[in-house]
């Protein structure tokens, strides 16, 4: 086997590895995702985009799980790395990583408003799931909530099409939004042991449709804490 068919072989195996990775991620199992993108920024280096893909994919695993801490890290390596290529055809996603690993380093959350409607056949669908999941756990569920719904109502093509993908996780997410948002627009009104009793009914009940653990879930055992240490 020459050096190019083996170099081929090498590509073709780390992006089976990759993808599985994804699939891992899309199911839920975020610390084997993030275990297994670890693992392959080492293996990938100066395998380019492969290796920048990885690198915001381990960052993903990271705070979907929590670790925002060490999503931080994925971002600033891929940041602080710069543009993968100086070659003109690869100047858009060059820019796209450092852009978007800029936004996810940022401490603010990302205002659904600077998004706009991105072109399906670009990579800019995929940073909105990034930046919809940086607003969740930020605890901007209204932010989070309008990128989610943009992202869900796109539709990328092309070479990004994967990017579709993420639409069942990113559902979830959504659905627990809304839960959230029809909790909140209901009254809240503390003064007497009946409404007190009431609105910690509401609270419970939207609690148990959550379908995912996590940030919103702790907000609203947080809630239930403040609410149960009123005096009736």
């Amino acid at each position: 086997m020459n050096a190019l068919q083996s170099a081929k072989n090498d590509n073709a195996t780390l992006q089976h590895l990759y993808d599985d990775a994804r699939r891992e991620l899309i199911a839920g199992k975020y610390d084997s995702a993030r275990n297994a993108f670890t693992r392959l920024s080492g293996e990938a280096q100066n395998k380019q985009p492969l290796l920048n893909w990885i690198r915001l994919h381990r960052g993903l695993a990271a705070l979907l799980r929590g670790y925002t801490t060490q999503a931080r890290q994925a971002f600033e390596e891929l940041e602080k790395a710069g543009p993968f290529s100086a070659k003109p055809e690869d100047a858009a996603l060059a820019k796209f990583f450092v852009e978007t690993a800029h936004t996810m380093t940022s401490p603010d959350p990302v205002p659904a408003s600077v998004t706009g409607i991105p072109n399906p056949k670009s990579p800019q669908t995929f940073a909105i799931f990034l930046f919809a999941i940086k607003d969740w756990q930020q605890s901007d569920f209204t932010d989070a909530g309008i990128l989610l719904e943009q992202f869900i109502a796109s539709e990328s093509a092309g070479s990004f099409a994967w990017v579709n993908d993420y639409k069942p996780l990113a559902q979830k997410y959504l659905a627990d939004y809304r839960v959230y948002a029809d909790w909140k627009k209901q009254p809240q009104q503390l003064d007497s042991a009946e409404h007190m009793n009431a609105a910690l009914d509401r609270l419970r009940a939207a609690q148990g449709k959550l379908q995912l653990s996590g940030k919103l879930k702790e907000t609203f055992k947080e809630e239930e804490a403040k609410l149960s240490q009123k005096p009736k």
